[in-house]
């Protein structure tokens, strides 16, 4: 699912690594903050963006899994003040303001757990969970913290995946061949973009 992404970028950084086939890689993220004052983190994949910092974008992102990923879509830049900060909104359960956790890192985190107790209820379905099979009273508050344990144990597998890349060091492709950068990949023909609303202080 493509979804708009419109912000002012604060931070381009990048992780280097070896994949399991001795090639060396560098990955991009992008964190651009939306006028409303939140930041949202782009895969920007293994080619360098082609803006700094500083700027202001308006492109294209596909939504996937726990990710944002850019896929090659086109990418508008203009000039503008970054947005200004939301210090007087109510601050939601769990967000940084009142709690000190990092967004992005809280985000991860929740999507990380949707995905540990989707995989549970698939494992549960296909008889491949490792649980008692014990019927007793006892027995259930043994599988209950059986499970729980599971998704707690995934939840921060699927945490460390996001946050080392390790995946890509430790397995294959399906191919055996080399990663193609996500700039090489065919852009998906770009669809006729509605007029945004933007306050007077935001470009495009």
């Amino acid at each position: 699912m493509s979804i708009d992404i419109v912000g002012y970028v604060q931070n381009i950084s990048s992780k280097q690594g070896v994949s399991k086939q001795g090639k060396p890689y560098t990955v991009f993220n992008v964190v651009v903050t939306g006028k409303d004052g939140q930041d949202t983190r782009v895969g920007w994949g293994f080619d360098a963006p082609a803006f700094q910092e500083g700027v202001w974008i308006k492109t294209q992102a596909e939504q996937n899994g726990n990710y944002l990923n850019y896929k090659g879509a086109p990418v508008q830049t203009a000039a503008g003040p970054a947005p200004a900060a939301t210090q007087n909104a109510a601050p939601a359960a769990g967000n940084t303001a009142s709690s000190g956790v990092d967004r992005n890192a809280s985000i991860v985190y929740q999507s990380s757990r949707k995905d540990a107790i989707a995989l549970v209820a698939v494992l549960q379905e296909s008889d491949a969970l490792p649980i008692s099979a014990a019927k007793s009273k006892a027995a259930e508050a043994t599988r209950y913290q059986q499970i729980l344990d599971i998704v707690n144990k995934l939840t921060v597998q699927f945490v460390k995946d996001v946050e080392t890349l390790r995946l890509l060091e430790s397995v294959a492709d399906a191919g055996d061949v080399e990663v193609a950068a996500r700039g090489d990949l065919p852009a998906e023909e770009q669809e006729e973009e509605e007029q945004d609303d933007f306050n007077d202080d935001i470009p495009f």
